[in-house]
């Protein structure tokens, strides 16, 4: 592995190394469901708690794709390492794609965000609540800059259903699936999810790019 500076690598049990990223979220639930995703690589998943505190910019892109590269190209100008960032958005038909880019300040917590989007769509039947979810992963490194984009179909339910994950997860039914992403447990989720589905392609990516190892020598 020439030409990868030794200070991205460090040593996870034995001669097992891991390559050092930073995930640029200050959302610990995200953080927590991407290191679930990618536990199974060789990756020191750390994040901004790991560095001295620094402003992340706001999210002023008009894409998501433009969004994640906005937080991967900041943090990593100012820690030096590799950096994954995610923009994601629920778009619902029925409101034009709203609250779509703006998922996040749709309204001040997710309580809230959720109160609002079932009033919104107050007497819209089932066949009416189309939705989708739609994720952008950037990673950024001294190679340069890599997007991955995945979405997933469903719908608006008509109440919050399940306990887990977090965000709008309670009101996006997956049909195919009969429940909503709060109904399944972490390991279904991450496996059908817009998230799931983008990290799956950067996966490959690192894979193609023969940028993990699982051994080194001095």
């Amino acid at each position: 592995m020439a030409g990868h500076p030794s200070h991205l690598w460090r040593a996870e049990a034995g001669s097992r190394l891991a390559l050092r990223i930073v995930c640029a979220t200050a959302n610990r639930h995200k953080l927590a469901e991407i290191r679930a995703i990618l536990q199974d690589l060789p990756i020191m998943l750390l994040s901004l708690e790991d560095f001295s505190p620094f402003p992340v910019p706001e999210e002023t892109g008009g894409s998501y794709a433009e969004n994640a590269l906005i937080k991967a190209r900041a943090v990593y100008a100012r820690t030096g390492t590799p950096t994954l960032a995610d923009d994601t958005g629920l778009e619902v038909k029925a409101l034009a794609g709203r609250p779509g880019i703006h998922s996040q300040r749709y309204a001040a917590d997710d309580n809230v965000r959720r109160s609002q989007l079932l009033q919104e769509l107050d007497g819209v039947p089932p066949e009416g609540r189309k939705a989708r979810f739609i994720c952008a992963v950037a990673y950024v490194d001294f190679h340069g800059e890599q997007l991955f984009q995945a979405e997933v179909a469903g719908r608006i339910a008509e109440h919050c259903t399940g306990q887990e994950g977090f965000g709008y997860d309670p009101l996006f039914f997956l049909p195919h699936e009969g429940k909503t992403y709060a109904e399944m447990s972490a390991l279904e989720k991450n496996a059908l999810s817009h998230r799931g589905k983008a990290l799956a392609s950067f996966r490959q990516w690192l894979f193609s790019r023969e940028l993990l190892v699982s051994d080194r020598t001095a």
